[in-house]
C-alpha cells in the first residue's frame, strides 16, 4: 500500500503546491524563530519548551492529515 502526498491549487501562483514541503518549510521558519526567542534572555524559557512542544505535535498532525492512505476496500473493489 503506497501513500500519497496531498496538494493544493495556489491560487496566486495557478500551480499545484505539495503540502507536505509547504508545512516543512513553516516548520523550519517557526523553529527559526524559538530559536531565536530562545536566546532573548526576557522569554520566559519553560512557556516557550511549552509552546515549541505543542507547535511541533500540530506540525507533525498536519504532515499526518496531509498523507493520503488509499482506501484498501477500493482495491478488493477493483479485483472482483
Amino acid at each position: 500500500m503506497s501513500e500519497e502526498q496531498a496538494t493544493y491549487n495556489a491560487t496566486d501562483e495557478n500551480k499545484t503546491v505539495n503540502v507536505n514541503e509547504v508545512l516543512s518549510q513553516l516548520a523550519f521558519m517557526v523553529n527559526d524563530i524559538i530559536e531565536q526567542l530562545n536566546n532573548d534572555p526576557r522569554v520566559d524559557k519553560r512557556w516557550l519548551h511549552m509552546a515549541s512542544m505543542d507547535i511541533d505535535r500540530g506540525f507533525l498532525e498536519l504532515l499526518r492529515a496531509a498523507t493520503i492512505t488509499p482506501d484498501p476496500t477500493q482495491n478488493e473493489e477493483k479485483s472482483n
